[in-house]
């Protein structure tokens, strides 16, 4: 008789630079330049990812609370343990929006397939080790640049004492920490982070 292995979940450091090199290549195909790559939390550590690899394709990286590195002693949240309740309430700092993520009508058929391969592809990503690329943090030094770092002070899922491990990394970064904020700020302090982001590439671009 003949027994299959369990299926795995594949490292997710060896998933990304995978990905990272697939998106550059899109931009090659595109024949785009000096891009502004912006990405949060995954997106945050794929879009680090792509810009240790190959920058010159890119203006200027904002990084929103990314993945991808560990502080000893610094627990990140586990999402993937967390029920919808505490998803809702841990991604938020004003507890009214996550009151409006709980009070929303259930999703539709093909709205939880959409909800349930997301959820299956960010386990494949960043199951174990969890949310880490081991060695992303020797890397980050390669990344030319201006890069923004922006984090929510009351971030349950990439804790704000991150922020300045991610600051001393890179080259020619700045942090800016959003107060009374969560781990969305693009949603819950919407208006901060557009201007936030949009002053930082003005200015780098000019």
């Amino acid at each position: 008789m003949r027994v299959s292995a369990a299926p795995t979940i594949r490292n997710g450091s060896t998933i990304f630079p995978t990905l990272a090199f697939f998106y550059l290549d899109v931009l090659d195909h595109l024949g785009l330049d000096k891009v502004n790559l912006v990405g949060q939390s995954i997106g945050g550590w794929l879009a680090a990812e792509i810009a240790v690899r190959n920058a010159t394709k890119l203006g200027t990286l904002t990084v929103v609370a990314p993945a991808g590195i560990r502080v000893k002693g610094l627990p990140k949240g586990d999402v993937f343990m967390w029920s919808p309740e505490e998803t809702a309430r841990n991604l938020f700092h004003d507890q009214a929006f996550a009151e409006a993520m709980l009070a929303a009508p259930p999703p539709s058929k093909e709205g939880m397939e959409i909800l349930l391969t997301n959820k299956l592809t960010s386990a494949k990503l960043a199951w174990e080790p969890r949310f880490l690329n081991p060695h992303l943090h020797k890397w980050l030094h390669r990344i030319p640049v201006p890069t923004l770092i922006v984090w929510g002070d009351d971030d349950k899922a990439m804790p704000v004492g991150y922020a300045p491990a991610w600051r001393d990394l890179i080259p020619n970064s700045r942090l800016e920490i959003i107060e009374n904020c969560g781990h969305v700020p693009q949603i819950e302090k919407a208006d901060r982070f557009v201007e936030l982001v949009n002053g930082f590439i003005g200015e780098v671009t000019r």
